[in-house]
């Protein structure tokens, strides 16, 4: 059947000019769409409106129709095809969003800026539709910086949806949902913002105790019982508006004077579709006063509060039975070592009811203005918490007013969902309705879309952080060919995190296409884990930026090996797309202050700073292209620089125990290097690192035959005991042409402990993958000279016979760099003749001052806050004598060391604690051995695990010393083991009485020697020993006179060593003093170390 006929719309009466020519261009595009389907459709039939794909009630459908001649139709649709071109050119695109990640984003609130004409078209009666040609309901929003369109959608993973605006009359209506429009009523004294299951009411004149944000709707359709305000001053005035009214969403704004120029502003919004208030509220009240605002109602009694522990096992989905007493602590950036209940959302629930009651905090930068250091005092902010309590049945929840901003929301989400997941196996799983605090707070897409996750750059130059594209390939021409690694990382053994070194290089040699295909997917598989499940879904973790640490151990190896991967040349564009567009994120989610803000206090231990800072250099090393990429390295290192200049002492003694400056120094070290590597900034050879890395290499312990014969780190503070570090080994190759002298110390170090991996038992990812690659050197070990030395603001070592098999050393935990230790400031470790004598439990948790070398009374623990920490007055160091004394609270600790440099001399240790009236306390001493022996009234011997016995010596005489076993249960490296272990050892001790003083002196002896002859004087602070090396003085700073039992020496002023042998006279001052012994007197008015060594006439 041929076509002869078209149809066209019947004559319509006159309408005014404009509206006549837009009813023109109408018609034409209906006209041009009807012949269009005609000229197309089979058989010549014009087609149904089913075909068109119009409603019934569209305009082409409801119009009479006019008959027209065949003839006239090709010159009529040359001319309707050009009237038409130029009638849609009104439509035009108003954006298009891409989903980047992979992802479902649903319902999410989109604002798109308009311009001018944009503005003026959907004035006109355009509307915003999608693909489908379907509207999008959609309102304009008119408020600073300009005006905007907001409307809601939901993506799927890797969808691309075009937005346009079109002319009302050519779209097609909006879907149908279940969802109905939110809406607003405006009452005498009142507004009430509110959709199908959310609502708040707030008050248009709120007087007395009345709050303005009043109440909200509860799961039983009720409302809340009206909040109420404690404050220091009255309301003067308030007042209520609506701010926005459309389908999307409806708002209304408060504003509340008081007296004293106070203020408080908020801002109200219920949304279409969502079950949730999102509030926004600004302060500027004196502090003290309270928000109130109970959370349950007549007909909504919950009895559970849903919620993720906030502490020990962080992000376990639990539920609590309503209980008289603290019910949770709300916060926007979660503390994770305080309690359980406590995070940035709860719910309360009972099991019959179909929804729940949520309150969220959102966006923590918004609670928290950043402070400058500074600024002292810093400007008063109200705490970023509110307190949940519960009170027979009732819930309250008590928001402090002050100074400062806040964010927060009001949900009734799905019950059921949530709950079912309470009897599942895997409770890290995040539960449906937090997933309203990541679309609404943590992760909204409209916040996402806008971060640049595609960019043009050059992403094929790879790898970046510790090879180059060129140094790659000369690393493939070095590296032997395995067939055997090959099979071994394609069939037999899977990839895992903890060693892609491995696997790595075996590709790196060989190529191979299979081994290319896995390392490809285990990186996918790792980023969607660590970034997307991990950051953005937030599954295992209760809020993004909880324990940085933890993530590190997946989050870094999984960094690396993408930076490896993007150099395989069998990565797909889309795939290699993928995971740049997840890197991106990454780099954008980490370098929020909503993540990790030190100005803010959302901060936690100093080294986890140090992580963060890693994520975010590294985020720019791995992707420099990016446009945040230099902001991103700037903020990182920055912290970094600042982290070297602050937390570490003159000397390089760190802020923290080994174990936790070796995780901040993994980090510092290989941002540096990646930075470097990348063209952002060289810190790798400032010479304060170079200081960090002496001060751990000077304060490690001799030779323990229980970690194989090697070095390790003293088991203070948060220090795994036998932990050790292979990082010496990394900074002697990246010294090895700036500071050869340096790196070779290093190198002899990183030997001395045994190249140990570079930490025990922690995140020190930073490397992997290249940590054989970077101890590849040919630098030549060169000894260390180790000494005594005071790092002002760690301690004291005191040291004697360095790199010979009978050294000793002790070791005094002082100064005020003391993160991450116990109470154990003034507690020392004792080496002696190249033995473990007197060791720390190592890091088994917060242990108490029992457990430390040190006098406990009943102060060293206060009630709040950290224990006090030991101040050093006096350093002195020389060949026969160190000195060092220091005071804790009014407890003094005075400590001599005797030394004879010959190579077989013998060595002593003389302790003096006294504490202040009317303080007394107990006297320890953790002595490491087969047993301790108590032969009498103020002597004591320790029957050591090797060749070396202790001679204990105590004064008074009379002292009644008592033994205790003690134990504790860590994890340590100790007898080629790396696991939890029981720590056993035997504690000294004494009652030290109120404003009393005792004297201990430790003579380390091989156990085939006879014990010294000790004789004390000068009321116990000086002592005569005679062995078979001869006869020896040692006193304490005497401010009178002081004679030896045998009248041969006599002291006054400093710290003083007289020691005479072979027919010699040694003497040692401390400082000003005076010194007469075997008819040499030495003196000294100066400060410092005076040595005097003379010949004796024979006798």
């Amino acid at each position: 059947m041929s076509i002869h006929r078209r149809f066209r719309p019947a004559s319509r009466p006159a309408s005014p000019p404009s509206e006549r020519m837009e009813n023109s261009k109408r018609k034409i595009r209906r006209e041009f769409s009807c012949i269009l389907f005609a000229v197309c459709s089979p058989g010549g039939n014009p087609g149904s409106s089913a075909d068109l794909h119009l409603p019934p009630s569209h305009p082409m459908i409801r119009a009479p129709f006019q008959e027209i001649p065949m003839l006239q139709l090709p010159a009529k649709l040359i001319a309707l095809l050009c009237v038409f071109l130029t009638a849609t050119a009104a439509a035009e695109d108003l954006c298009i969003l891409q989903e980047p990640l992979g992802q479902s984003w649903h319902n999410e609130l989109i604002t798109i800026p308009l311009s001018p004409a944009q503005l003026q078209s959907l004035q006109d009666q355009h509307v915003l539709v999608g693909p489908d040609n379907r509207i999008i309901p959609h309102q304009i929003v008119t408020r600073p910086p300009g005006p905007t369109v907001a409307f809601q959608i939901s993506l799927q993973p890797d969808q691309s949806l075009t937005l346009r605006l079109v002319p009302s009359g050519t779209a097609l209506p909006a879907a149908a949902t279940n969802s109905a429009a939110p809406r607003i009523s405006e009452l005498p004294d009142r507004i009430i913002l509110e959709n199908s299951v959310a609502g708040v009411t707030l008050l248009k004149s709120a007087t007395g105790k009345q709050s303005p944000l009043s109440s909200f709707l509860t799961p039983s359709g009720q409302w809340t019982q009206p909040a109420t305000l404690t404050t220091v001053r009255k309301i003067i005035d308030c007042k209520c508006r609506i701010t926005a009214r459309g389908p999307v969403f409806v708002e209304a704004h408060f504003e509340a004077r008081f007296e004293g120029d106070g203020q408080w502003t908020g801002t109200c919004r219920v949304l279409a579709g969502e079950p949730v208030v999102l509030i926004e509220e600004s302060q500027q009240l004196d502090p003290g006063g309270e928000l109130v605002v109970p959370l349950t109602g007549d007909k909504f009694q919950p009895t559970h509060l849903l919620h993720r522990f906030g502490k020990g096992d962080l992000g376990r989905l639990a539920t609590w039975p309503l209980a008289d007493g603290e019910a949770f602590l709300l916060e926007p950036w979660l503390r994770w070592w305080m309690n359980e209940r406590q995070g940035n959302w709860f719910a309360l629930y009972s099991t019959t009811a179909e929804r729940m009651l949520m309150v969220a905090a959102l966006t923590p930068s918004r609670w928290r203005q950043p402070t400058d250091p500074a600024v002292s005092p810093p400007p008063l902010q109200m705490p970023p918490q509110a307190s949940a309590v519960c009170r027979q049945q009732q819930l309250t929840l008590y928001f402090p007013l002050g100074a400062g901003s806040r964010s927060w929301m009001v949900a009734c989400p799905p019950q059921l969902s949530s709950t079912a997941l309470l009897d599942s196996n895997n409770l890290s799983i995040t539960p449906d309705c937090q997933q309203l605090v990541i679309r609404h707070g943590d992760f909204p897409f409209d916040q996402v879309r806008q971060w640049v996750l595609d960019w043009p750059g050059d992403h094929d130059n790879y790898p970046r952080l510790f090879l180059s594209r060129g140094s790659l390939q000369q690393l493939r021409s070095s590296l032997p060919l395995d067939p055997a690694e090959v099979r071994r990382w394609t069939s037999q053994q899977p990839i895992d995190k903890y060693n892609i070194e491995a696997p790595l290089r075996a590709w790196f040699a060989s190529q191979d296409l299979q081994l290319e295909a896995a390392l490809i997917a285990r990186c996918e598989e790792w980023l969607n884990a660590v970034i997307i499940d991990t950051m953005l879904k937030q599954h295992g973790k209760p809020a993004p930026g909880v324990a940085p640490h933890s993530q590190s151990v997946l989050l870094l190896p999984a960094l690396n090996l993408a930076d490896a991967v993007l150099s395989a040349p069998s990565l797909t564009p889309a795939r290699r797309k993928r995971i740049l567009a997840q890197l991106a994120f990454f780099g954008c989610a980490v370098s929020r202050d909503d993540y990790w803000s030190v100005a803010r206090g959302y901060s936690a231990n100093p080294n986890m700073t140090t992580t963060v800072s890693l994520y975010r250099t590294l985020a720019a090393s791995l992707i420099p292209s990016h446009p945040a990429a230099r902001q991103w390295a700037e903020t990182g290192l920055q912290e970094l620089q600042r982290q070297l200049r602050e937390w570490s002492d003159p000397d390089g003694g760190w802020l923290e125990a080994p174990h936790y400056a070796m995780v901040s120094l993994d980090h510092m070290v290989g941002a540096f290097l990646m930075a470097r590597n990348n063209g952002f900034s060289d810190s790798l050879h400032d010479p304060q690192l170079k200081k960090v890395f002496e001060w751990l290499a000077q304060i490690s312990t001799p030779p323990d035959s229980r970690t194989g014969g090697f070095r390790r780190y003293p088991a203070i503070g948060h220090t795994y005991h036998g932990e050790g570090t292979g990082m010496f080994g990394i900074m002697a190759g990246l010294y090895r042409e700036r500071d050869p002298e340096f790196a070779g110390r290093m190198q002899w170090m990183y030997e001395q402990h045994g190249k140990q991996p570079i930490g025990l038992f922690g995140p020190f990812g930073t490397f992997s993958g290249y940590r054989s690659l970077l101890l590849s050197h040919s630098v030549q070990p060169i000894p260390m000279e180790l000494t005594s030395r005071w790092f002002r603001n760690t301690g004291v070592v005191l040291r004697s016979h360095a790199g010979t098999e009978r050294e000793s050393c002790l070791t005094l935990i002082a100064g005020p760099n003391h993160e991450h230790y116990d109470n154990d400031s003034g507690s020392i470790t004792l080496w002696g003749l190249g033995r473990v004598l007197a060791d720390d439990f190592g890091y088994v948790g917060a242990h108490p001052a029992k457990f430390h070398s040190l006098p406990e009374w009943s102060g060293i623990q206060p009630a709040n806050g950290p224990p006090s920490v030991m101040t050093i007055q006096q350093f002195a160091s020389g060949r026969h004598l160190d000195y060092v004394s220091g005071i804790r609270d009014g407890w003094r600790r005075e400590i001599a060391f005797l030394k004879n440099p010959r190579p077989a001399g013998n060595v002593g240790f003389l302790l003096h604690d006294q504490l202040p009236p009317p303080v007394s306390g107990t006297w320890r001493l953790w002595l490491t051995g087969e047993r301790l022996e108590l032969p009498g009234s103020g002597r004591a011997v320790l029957i050591g695990q090797d060749d070396v016995d202790l001679e204990i010596y105590f004064w008074p005489t009379t002292t009644r010393l008592t033994s205790e076993p003690g134990e504790a249960q860590g994890m340590v490296r100790r007898n080629g083991k790396e696991e939890r272990q029981t720590t056993r050892q035997l504690a000294l001790q004494a009652e030290l009485q109120a404003g009393g003083h005792v004297s201990a002196f430790l003579w380390p002896r091989k156990k085939q020697t006879a014990p010294p002859e000790v004789l004390w004087f000068a009321n116990g602070r000086g002592v005569q020993v005679s062995d078979t090396d001869g006869i020896s003085y040692l006193s304490l700073p005497a401010p009178a006179l002081q004679r030896s039992p045998d009248q041969q020496a006599r002291f006054t002023g400093a710290a003083a060593a007289v020691h005479k042998q072979d027919g010699r006279l040694h003497t040692t001052l401390a400082g000003a003093a005076t010194v007469s012994a075997w008819g040499h007197t030495t003196t000294s008015t100066a400060a410092g170390v005076t040595e005097d060594s003379v010949s004796l006439p024979r006798k």
